[in-house]
């Protein structure tokens, strides 16, 4: 890591203060959502959660026209005029309002795709959440460009709260897989009502004499990106609902929930900090590396601590944590958590896209990637869904470097000291992981609970082996650890 970003201490300072906060927030959300999950796959089977992952499959794609880019062009806009702010949020509602009547029409279609009658109504209650979450698009906008970082987090972790109480209460009074559609509804009420109130901001009329075309074209094409995203990422959970039924579905979207439930904990928070300030110092770019390079060190180091252990651990987390119904779910984690830590290292790069403005590269390059990613996740479905687990993470694997390669084109920051440091840390979590899983199976553990600790155990040992021999791995984590150190005193400071 350069010394640029340590020398500077109102920016690292902002950045370590809203990441303390953010962190903070998200460790108990990740409790909360964790428990609801817990509770929720012991009262509800495979099965139900299948059908719902069906239409939430689909449904995503609806999310990202209702933001249509947005949340991120208010955000990233050097300035923003009240009535521009205005105009954006009867954008977001107007989408809203659009989507849910799209929505609601769309229940007979997937019932005849995926050969679920059930789908029609169901999908006419999830559509419900657009009205919701439209309005509340330019709130969440409001406080993240005033690096709000509390405010943002409390009424995330109320909203989940909320939301998970709504769906355990359903599911104890049988409603099967309404509670989840309860969840998802209610979340977004909750996370309006709150962001509404901390936001201190009534939005006046739209007008017509504000410039607003940068804001749409910047929108336009974030939106158009995100959708090639989306549907790429998507695909799997489509492909294995069509062709092989909810069950299956429902062990690929457990699998698929616990891979983006570490992962949003540790990426919500740095891009809730990081966006902002990297779009404050978009033109310093000795000052904007040396930021992203400390980004890529603390993403990349602890999603791939977090996934090394869970995977060593997985044939005995699982059945320990949701019941033995759920065993199919392990070999599924285990092969997806490759693809997750490659995810947290492109999430970087992404930032780096949006932060620049680069839109429209991050556009071309999307088409290039998503079809990368679509074939691999096609090739793989003819192997079952292991096959298709495989095929994502095969898709992940490739397209990150291409990511590093299009941005050192369109803004000239070099790819390969931003690339060296997660390679290490992908290749040191893959052989933790394997060591853990290897040395669990020897033990042969009388309990899941005890295969849990021996696998975790011997995962840690293995980290702390590759920090005493690697020379380059001791230097990430002192990176890492004087990140955390910086974060720690500044909150200790405010308070």
């Amino acid at each position: 890591m350069t010394g640029n970003s340590a020398s500077d201490p109102s920016l690292a300072s902002t950045a370590a203060h809203g990441g303390a906060v953010t962190i903070a927030f998200q460790a108990a959300r990740f409790v909360v959502q964790l428990g609801g999950l817990i509770v929720l796959a012991r009262l509800l089977t495979p099965a139900e959660f299948g059908i719902v992952a069906m239409a939430v499959a689909v449904f995503g794609i609806g999310d990202v026209l209702r933001e249509f880019g947005l949340n991120s062009a208010a955000v990233q806009a050097t300035s923003l005029s009240a009535g521009q702010r205005n105009n954006l949020f009867w954008i977001n509602g107007a989408l809203g309002v659009a989507l849910w009547a799209i929505f609601t029409g769309l229940g007979p279609a997937l019932a005849a795709f995926y050969g679920r009658d059930e789908l029609v109504l169901l999908s006419a209650f999830l559509a419900i959440q657009f009205l919701f979450s439209g309005v509340q698009t330019q709130f969440q906008a409001h406080l993240t460009r005033e690096l709000r970082f509390f405010a943002l987090s409390l009424t995330d972790l109320l909203a989940q709260f909320v939301a998970v109480l709504v769906a355990i209460a359903m599911a104890l009074n049988g409603l099967g897989y309404w509670a989840i559609v309860g969840q998802l509804v209610g979340q977004q009420i909750v996370l309006l009502a709150g962001r509404s109130v901390a936001a201190h901001w009534r939005p006046g009329l739209p007008s017509r004499d504000e410039d607003m075309a940068s804001l749409l074209r910047f929108g336009l094409n974030l939106a158009l990106t995100q959708l090639l995203v989306y549907s790429s990422r998507s695909a799997d959970s489509v492909l294995v609902g069509a062709r092989y039924g909810a069950v299956q579905l429902g062990f690929y979207s457990r699998a698929s929930q616990l891979l983006m439930m570490p992962l949003n904990q540790i990426l919500a928070p740095m891009t809730a900090v990081a966006l902002p300030v990297l779009s404050r110092i978009q033109n310093e770019q000795p000052r904007y590396v040396a930021f992203v390079a400390r980004c890529q060190i603390v993403v990349v180091y602890l999603t791939a601590f977090v996934f090394s252990v869970t995977a060593a651990s997985a044939d005995d987390l699982v059945p320990l944590v949701f019941g033995e119904n759920w065993s199919e779910v392990a070999p599924i984690f285990r092969i997806l958590a490759i693809g997750g830590v490659f995810q947290a290292a492109g999430y970087v790069a992404f930032w780096v896209f949006l932060s620049k403005g680069l839109t429209g590269h991050h556009f071309r390059y999307s088409l290039v990637s998503r079809s990368v990613m679509l074939a691999s996740i096609a090739f793989g479905s003819w192997f079952g869904i292991v096959g298709v687990a495989w095929g994502y993470t095969l898709g992940i694997v490739l397209t990150w470097p291409l990511a590093w390669w299009w941005l050192y084109r369109a803004t000239h920051i070099h790819p390969v000291p931003l690339m060296s440091g997660p390679l290490r840390a992908v290749v040191v979590a893959i052989a933790v992981s394997a060591f853990g899983a290897t040395v669990s199976r020897q033990a042969a553990a009388d309990s899941h609970a005890a295969g849990v600790g021996i696998a975790g155990v011997a995962a840690l040992g293995g980290w702390a082996i590759a920090i005493l021999v690697f020379k380059h791995v001791r230097s990430d984590m002192l990176h890492l650890a004087q990140t955390g150190h910086l974060m720690l005193r500044r909150h200790k400071g405010d308070r």
